[in-house]
């Protein structure tokens, strides 16, 4: 079975996948999220139906998501209801790790959809990655890649990010979940009204080039179809979205490398 961190009905038992097993992996999360809206119960039994072949870590814990239809939001707010709640979603699963005062946590988005040997990359990103991480995106978007193309660590196996949008697969350390926290509920000054969502706001953090920010290769973790709790189509109805891995990129040397 699994776990809720707010009141919520009895679950359906799960897959197979989901099912502990004994790994040498030790522990490199203290915690698994994955965010739902208790008004969609068939993203989350989508989500456990998509899981991976083997899951070998935390049990993911179903966080109840803040229904951004249903609470207010500051004047200064100028992106959608969904995106209000998305961002207050993940802030409060920080404030979690904060109290509790777990050194990492993996938080993923009930969207979330798992490449063939996504366990296999994910574990080998975890082996490579520097000591001094403070966030993986095993899922997102490379954002202005262009101009701000990811740079190579370990050739095929580890880039370092220099802006990453969505929120559907990361992992976060403690230390950048303090700043993370303070930047994310700052006041909402910007024009751009997309600089009001939590992603382009993390995205901003990590182009200062003052954070850890690394991910695989390649992601492994995607974004399954459907329509979408946070974006708003025509009308102000749900956005249909498509599958998408978001592996198309451009990727570099770093600075000074020859």
């Amino acid at each position: 079975m699994y776990r809720v961190s707010s009141s919520r009905s009895t679950p359906r038992p799960l897959p197979p996948q989901w099912a502990p097993v004994s790994t040498d992996d030790g522990k490199p999360f203290d915690r698994v999220f994955v965010i739902n809206l208790a008004r969609r119960p068939d993203r989350l039994d989508g989500f456990w139906g998509r899981g991976p072949a083997e899951w070998p870590w935390e049990m993911p814990i179903v966080h109840a998501a803040v229904d951004g239809d249903t609470v207010e939001s500051p004047d200064s707010f100028k992106g959608p209801p969904g995106a209000w709640g998305c961002l207050q979603s993940h802030v409060a699963i920080w404030e979690m790790q904060i109290t509790a005062g777990w050194d990492s946590v993996l938080v993923l988005e009930d969207d979330a959809i798992f490449c063939r040997d996504a366990v296999e990359r994910m574990r080998d990103t975890l082996d490579c990655v520097p000591n001094d991480w403070d966030q993986i995106y095993f899922g997102g978007q490379h954002w202005q890649a262009n101009k701000m193309p990811p740079e190579v660590v370990i050739q095929d196996r580890l880039i370092r990010c220099r802006n990453v949008n969505r929120t559907h697969a990361y992992a976060i350390r403690l230390p950048f979940t303090h700043a993370a926290r303070e930047v994310i509920l700052s006041p909402f000054t910007a024009r751009d009204v997309n600089l009001h969502h939590i992603d382009y706001r993390l995205g901003d953090m990590h182009a200062s080039g003052q954070y850890n920010i690394y991910a695989p290769w390649r992601f492994c973790i995607g974004q399954s179809r459907g329509s979408s709790d946070v974006r708003h189509g025509r009308a102000g109805r749900s956005a249909h979205v498509s599958e998408h891995m978001w592996n198309k990129f451009p990727i570099v040397e770093p600075a000074g490398v020859a």
